[in-house]
């Protein structure tokens, strides 16, 4: 399926398909994208004529021009099934689109390849095509709009490379990126986690664990290609994929590509700001995090912002104590004190008994779930209740090392403030703990034997 071409200037056009220069001068831009306003002929009373319309067919049904789905194309055997083009195909209202050449994407090296293809004797292509002119029925505006016909070409020598071997999370189906859903759910886990745990480095060591690897696909005579495992370089190609967001390259910019976004772009923005820190910072936070021996490592900060650091003391009699101290006091002993130190035991109480207390809390989840369902990922409250209330009557039975992983899933980070302490709560570690309970788990049959 074509989803960008070049189109002729007017005067190309007219002199090609001796339409006279009788049509009303227009302009429009030479590259042409899904939902571009570009130029189509078709019959009319005195001949041919030149008509500028959009390349996304608008069916007479549509109650705005702006469709949520894609209509740029259309494979021709589906014309008198399909509902948005039914009636232009029956109404015969078929079109000529001019072309000096399009473009279609070829993966076969992994990533996107624009192909752009021309006529050898330097004439325009005219591609067919079908129209429609929609009546915006609250302004009475016409709306002129077209589609591009296609047929299956998987036996043409050439055209059969286009497609190829997609980015991990998409599959080609006539020659266009369809969303693969379980491929698409460890993309948006790797965004997620690069949020949460913030190194890559761990990120591909646990899915290689869990026998996740590259895109595994099967070639076109049968052959199956298995998948590779997944390493760093990899999962950092992967974060740079603008494809994920819907977009498509060509000679180093992006566009608006014709296939469905994986990730939204405000988690792109929140994972590139973690990929523009320097390595090394990430690296150093990533492995104080890592570190089980005290719970609020890399968490709590003091009321001027500073980042607080636990140290551990020795006494006579062979017990060790932990007491969380200011980042100056930390690099510059005594001297550099900003914040008075904390005995670990209690600050870290008080923080587990706010944890406890929203894992006990049904209002407390469901609002969480309800924030999580808003970014479009929505969650049975019913499991998440059951999952959290079970989580919370065996915290106290966790190894050090479960109670970190799941305070740093929860948690973001704990302000100490007049009176008190401020923790904000990190959405998408909720949304993956409470994943750890969705169907067939333990949270899921907790909630089947209550029923």
């Amino acid at each position: 399926m074509y989803n960008r071409y070049v189109s002729p200037d007017q005067a190309e056009i007219e002199q090609f398909w001796h339409l006279g220069g009788q049509s009303q001068s227009r302009w429009w831009q030479a590259s042409v994208n899904p939902r571009a306003l570009s130029p189509f002929i078709r019959a009319s009373g005195v001949g041919r004529e030149l008509v500028l319309g959009q390349w996304a067919l608008i069916p007479h049904f549509a109650k705005t021009a702006k469709l949520s789905y894609q209509t740029n194309n259309v494979r021709s055997e589906e014309l008198a099934s399909k509902a948005s083009f039914r009636q232009p195909w029956l109404r015969g209202q078929r079109g000529i689109i001019p072309a000096s050449s399009f473009d279609e994407p070829c993966w076969e090296t992994g990533r996107n390849v624009w192909w752009r293809f021309k006529r050898v004797d330097g004439n325009p292509w005219g591609l067919a095509g079908l129209w429609s002119a929609w009546t915006d029925l609250a302004t009475g505006e016409v709306v002129e709009s077209y589609t591009m016909l296609n047929i299956n070409a998987d036996n043409h020598p050439l055209m059969q490379r286009m497609g190829g071997v997609p980015p991990l999370g998409y599959d080609v189906r006539d020659r266009q990126l369809i969303i693969n859903d379980a491929e698409a759910a460890v993309v948006r886990r790797a965004f997620n986690e690069m949020l949460t745990i913030g190194s890559p480095t761990q990120i591909a060591a646990q899915l290689t664990a869990e026998g996740v690897t590259t895109k595994a696909w099967v070639t076109k005579d049968g052959r199956t290609r298995t998948g590779a495992r997944i390493d760093k370089q990899y999962l950092y190609k992967l974060l740079r994929n603008r494809t994920y967001l819907g977009e498509l390259s060509h000679k180093g910019s992006w566009f608006s590509g014709a296939h469905a976004a994986i990730i939204d772009h405000g988690i792109w923005g929140q994972v590139h700001e973690v990929l523009a820190k320097d390595s090394k910072v990430r690296a150093a936070v990533t492995k104080g995090r890592s570190r089980t021996d005290a719970l609020l490592r890399g968490l709590l900060y003091s009321p001027t912002g500073e980042k607080m650091y636990p140290t551990f003391t020795s006494k006579k009699n062979g017990r060790k104590y932990c007491y969380y101290i200011s980042k100056g006091e930390a690099r510059f002993g005594a001297g550099g004190k900003t914040t008075d130190s904390l005995p670990a035991a209690e600050i870290e109480g008080v923080v587990v008994a706010q944890i406890k207390t929203v894992l006990a809390s049904p209002e407390t989840i469901a609002a969480v779930c309800g924030v999580i369902a808003k970014k479009g990922a929505p969650i049975d409250e019913d499991v998440a209740v059951m999952a959290l209330h079970q989580l919370n009557d065996v915290w106290d039975q966790l190894y050090p090392v479960e109670r970190h992983r799941i305070t740093n899933l929860m948690i973001e980070r704990v302000d100490l403030v007049t009176g008190g302490l401020k923790v904000r709560w990190r959405e998408l570690g909720w949304k993956q703990l409470i994943g750890e309970f969705a169907p067939k788990s333990i949270g899921a049959e907790l909630v089947e034997l209550e029923s």
